[in-house]
């Protein structure tokens, strides 16, 4: 009888410690912290919404994408805004960039990228397809950088899609154009269901024009308004065209610039836009559920 007893015993003992395994694992899950788990393993989590943070770089552009296909950077300001950039990137773990698009030559836009290559996982990038006439210093330097880290690039010449999925849509728009530093910017166009974005770069009321004769859809709820606000861009057929109910202008405070310009935003103003600017509210981020956008900024 005393070896059954202690069948029983160990039965019971058993069931306890499964017990108390299964609470453990319980509590485990429910406070564990995932997010530095999933830093640990390099996993993260898809996002069922999509994020746009444009980053206040001061004079410059850097704007910061997550969607549920991946994660994009358009831009990373001057070289010392690379600093700034990977604050934002950092305080959220981001140790992988899936696209990476450097919209076009100026130190403004891409001075950043190569501190952000050798920083950051990059596993593709996108570039103009320049002439030799239109590579400058930092240009050069970019591409060297693209070439020591063995990162896959696409120089673009034409549109080029990026993303596509029934809900999201993101691609470079054509025309591609080379007259000029601003206008070989690459003009970005996102779509999140019925949520819609336009990233113009520094691209003139050239680019603006060729867009619109080649009947391109524009139309965005948020404008990235082009060149920090600068009277070359943004006219009303373009404003028009997009028919934005929000614009954000990349600005830096007291610019030698004196951008963005009155004339710009004034248009923006009469046309019912609402207008956040980096120079007064920091970083402007905004999430949409692609119905809605809710916008927040931190400054």
């Amino acid at each position: 009888m005393k070896t059954k007893a202690k069948g029983i015993n160990n039965k019971i003992i058993i069931k306890i410690i499964i017990y108390l395994f299964a609470v453990v694992i319980a509590f485990a899950v429910a406070f564990a912290d995932w997010q530095g788990i999933y830093e640990l393993f390099g996993i993260y989590p898809k996002t069922e919404n999509i994020t746009v943070a444009f980053i206040d770089v001061g004079q410059a552009d850097s704007i910061y994408i997550n969607t549920q296909e991946g994660n994009i950077l358009i831009d990373s300001g001057y070289s010392r805004d690379a600093q700034a950039v990977r604050e934002y990137l950092d305080r959220y773990h981001i140790k992988k960039i899936d696209r990476v698009i450097g919209t076009h030559t100026d130190w403004d836009h891409i001075g950043g990228m190569s501190t952000i290559i050798e920083k950051y996982n990059v596993k593709r990038i996108y570039i103009p397809k320049y002439d030799k006439e239109y590579k400058s210093d930092v240009f050069a330097k970019l591409t060297k950088t693209i070439e020591d880290n063995k990162i896959n690039v696409s120089y673009v010449d034409r549109g080029v899609s990026l993303i596509k999925t029934d809900d999201l849509n993101v691609r470079i728009l054509p025309p591609v154009d080379f007259e000029d530093s601003n206008d070989s910017s690459l003009v970005v166009k996102l779509r999140y269901k019925d949520s819609r974005f336009l990233f113009m770069g520094d691209a003139s009321s050239n680019v603006e024009e060729k867009l619109l004769e080649k009947n391109i859809n524009v139309s965005a709820d948020v404008l990235k308004v082009s060149h920090h606000g600068s009277r070359s861009a943004t006219t009303q057929s373009f404003l028009n065209a997009v028919n934005p109910t929000a614009a954000v202008l990349s600005v830096g405070d007291i610019n030698t610039y004196n951008l963005p310009s009155i004339e710009v935003v004034q248009r923006l103003t009469d046309f019912g836009c609402k207008i956040y600017r980096t120079d007064l509210q920091g970083n402007i981020v905004m999430n949409s559920d692609g119905k809605s956008i809710n916008v927040q900024t931190e400054k």
